[in-house]
């Protein structure tokens, strides 16, 4: 046996599935974030939505300006340096809260099926869902067009400077 034989492995990186669901297991305490007035119920939320048949990209945000792209291919893109991502993460955050009382409790933190967009909101008190048709969140007048095209500036921005 070879020396490289001997050398111990590195851990496998994460999938993407599983960087994503620990992103959603995220509590405010393990973040170390507390409540405010700019952010009294959500601090985090993770937007899924489907690229084709096979290829789903999620953007995960926290309130402290945290974002990443997580494509289920397996590419992860995580800045927080750069002003801009920071920015329209917390603004993705804030946005969110207006949401927060149409958004269903949930501990099963599915990816969405074709021709739907899932926001899940990272609150205080456990993580909340809304599964939308992507008519609703696309285009200017989707009610939810806020929230999905402020994450798809975070990925537009996360891949410009990644």
């Amino acid at each position: 046996m070879s020396d490289a034989d001997h050398r111990p492995r590195s851990p496998a990186p994460a999938t993407a599935r599983e960087q994503r669901d620990a992103f959603l297991a995220t509590s405010a305490a393990s973040a170390d974030i507390r409540p405010t007035k700019q952010f009294p119920r959500v601090f985090g939320v993770v937007v899924d939505w489907r690229l084709g048949l096979r290829q789903i990209v999620s953007v995960a945000t926290l309130l402290d300006g945290t974002a990443r792209l997580i494509a289920r291919s397996g590419s992860i893109v995580a800045l927080a340096e750069n002003h801009e991502v920071r920015q329209a993460a917390r603004m993705l955050v804030a946005s969110a809260d207006w949401y927060y009382a149409e958004a269903e409790p949930t501990t099963e933190f599915r990816y969405p099926g074709r021709g739907r967009v899932r926001f899940y909101l990272l609150t205080y008190d456990g993580v909340r869902c809304i599964d939308a048709d992507r008519g609703d969140a696309a285009g200017a007048h989707g009610r939810y067009a806020e929230l999905y095209d402020a994450a798809r500036r975070i990925a537009s921005a996360l891949l410009r400077v990644g």
